[in-house]
């Protein structure tokens, strides 16, 4: 856990104040995400303290991904009135489609992660835009989302719900989501272990052909990139380590030791 020194009293009655309403009191807070001064006045701000790291910049609920506000509401206890169940069932969903190791799901897949959402959307009734967001949801997820070869293959299933350009919003954003995670967790790890070296690999070889969402995310690329070559840098080759060992291996021996020091006192004649 981040660790969050309040400079005043009012901050540190803030601070308890979220702490007392987190469901999980020795879980982690990530206070990076919240501007204190700004407590008082702005409610989104200390709601950022029950997210993912990686949310300073986030202006409103608006401007978040699910990820976000799932983590809210399982660790806030304002939210306690929904059901808890539902909650963690949709950030599992959420979990398996952003780590799929071949970044597909299958239809029956995609079918139960359509009722764990609905069912967790009921719990917001009461919220006027729950309904309109209940009804594009359901049209979204219905859709057919194989990929259509013009003059060769015939559309199956609901033709027309889902435009192309929405499809490719869609993905662009998923890929967007995806990238942040594999830069924030090097950021946090301060290296490139192989699981991320992997899952770069995954996300090259999808837009390899996608020349589209290669341009849509030139920006989350380029910085990606440049994070993998400043953590390649930091990493030494194996022939290093490998020498490293040897050296560090050789300088523990006593006999090393006594024989250099021999070599040291050995005068030519």
């Amino acid at each position: 856990m981040l660790l969050f020194r309040p400079v005043c009293s009012l901050c540190k009655e803030w601070k308890k104040e979220i702490l007392n309403h987190h469901t999980h009191r020795n879980g982690e807070v990530n206070w990076g995400n919240c501007r204190p001064w700004l407590w008082p006045s702005n409610s989104w701000e200390f709601a950022k303290a029950y997210m993912p790291r990686g949310k300073a910049d986030i202006s409103g609920p608006d401007k978040c991904d699910a990820s976000a506000l799932l983590n809210l509401f399982n660790f806030c206890d304002h939210f306690s009135s929904i059901d808890q169940t539902k909650v963690r069932e949709v950030i599992k969903c959420r979990n398996e489609l952003m780590h799929s190791s071949d970044m597909k799901v299958s239809s029956s897949w995609l079918k139960t992660f359509e009722n764990h959402v609905q069912s967790l959307l009921k719990e917001f009734q009461h919220v006027p835009e729950a309904e309109g967001a209940c009804t594009r949801i359901k049209k979204l997820l219905s859709s057919d989302w194989a990929v259509h070869i013009p003059g060769e293959d015939q559309l199956d299933g609901l033709e027309g719900e889902m435009s192309q350009s929405q499809i490719r919003e869609i993905e662009a954003e998923l890929i967007k989501e995806r990238l942040h995670e594999i830069s924030l967790a090097m950021e946090i790890q301060g290296m490139m272990s192989n699981e991320d070296v992997n899952k770069i690999q995954i996300v090259r070889n999808f837009l390899k052909d996608n020349h589209d969402l290669q341009r849509t995310l030139e920006a989350e690329i380029q910085n990606l990139e440049v994070l993998v070559q400043l953590y390649r840098q930091k990493q030494p080759t194996k022939e290093t380590q490998k020498v490293n060992y040897e050296q560090a291996k050789d300088e523990g021996c006593p006999l090393q030791k006594k024989e250099a020091h021999t070599m040291k006192n050995l005068t030519i004649p």
